[in-house]
């Protein structure tokens, strides 16, 4: 789906993270959501927000635990983070100080 400028992060969250956040844990399984466009279109507040405005990253983790929480007192749950940026045929790993 494209977005305009507009839309603010929890509508982007609400109608393409969510779903995929939702399918892993009703399916089990992965699920990957990615910001692609031009330097300086908003990527990077998209993905990670901003004091007034919550990104994708800590509105899916809020969404997590939320929707995990009734889960988990039926099934055992594990969950793995990982959170990159791919830049000029290079990635980062954003919860390891980009190394």
């Amino acid at each position: 789906e494209v977005f305009c400028e507009e839309d603010n992060n929890l509508d982007v969250y609400t109608r393409a993270a969510s779903p995929v956040l939702e399918t892993a844990l009703q399916r089990g399984g992965y699920g990957t959501v990615f910001a692609f466009g031009q330097t300086g279109s908003g990527k990077t507040h998209t993905m990670m927000g901003s004091p007034e405005e919550d990104g994708m990253f800590t509105l899916a983790i809020k969404d997590f635990f939320l929707k995990a929480e009734s889960l988990m007192q039926e099934h055992s749950l594990t969950m793995h983070i990982g959170l990159f940026e791919l830049y000029q045929k290079k990635i980062f790993d954003l919860l390891n100080d980009r190394k």
